[in-house]
């Protein structure tokens, strides 16, 4: 899990640090179709990867490129709009990563991503008493669809849970395109 994660975390930051200065000059309303198209853009390549060859497919998931790619797209996502979510289905789906490590891994991700941007987001007053208050009305919520998630998570199997996770970066891409 930490090895998908340690490789990311510079290209994150440099991610993050653009999405925050270009915050100053263009509002995530105007980012999120930018964001929506590339993670299209992923899921069609992630879909019709085989078309590419054995040789790259057995190579992209260890690529730099690649990496750094995925981790700046992250980055910026998660800094413009809280969207990475799909950047980051689609790494770790291209890495191949089995279901619960999946689901580890991202939980690990955004925890640590979202605990970066905290001091970015306070001084770019995104992050206030207000939407502290707000937000505090969902922690049940957040703790029963863990639990949920939870006792699902092994029932599903294994290829129905990488269609689901396809559906809806397909769907949340479509969200950002189509307000």
């Amino acid at each position: 899990m930490w090895r998908h994660l340690v490789s990311l975390i510079a290209w994150v930051l440099i991610g993050i640090l653009m999405g925050y200065f270009i915050l100053d000059f263009v509002n995530s309303d105007q980012l999120k179709p930018i964001i929506g198209f590339l993670v299209l853009v992923l899921i069609i390549l992630h879909v019709s990867k085989e078309k590419f060859g054995e040789k790259f497919n057995k190579a992209l998931p260890k690529a730099t490129w690649f990496t750094g790619l995925m981790g700046i797209s992250a980055g910026f996502a998660t800094m413009i709009g809280n969207a990475a979510g799909g950047v980051m289905a689609i790494y770790l789906l291209v890495k191949g990563l089995p279901k619960k490590e999946f689901v580890g891994t991202s939980a690990w991700f955004f925890l640590t991503v979202n605990l970066i941007k905290v001091p970015f987001y306070v001084q770019l007053d995104l992050i206030t008493i207000e939407s502290i208050t707000f937000n505090a009305k969902f922690i049940l919520l957040v703790i029963i669809g863990g639990v949920v998630g939870v006792k699902l998570l092994p029932i599903i199997p294994q290829r129905t849970f990488q269609i689901l996770i396809l559906a809806f970066t397909f769907l949340g891409a479509l969200r950002l395109i189509i307000p």
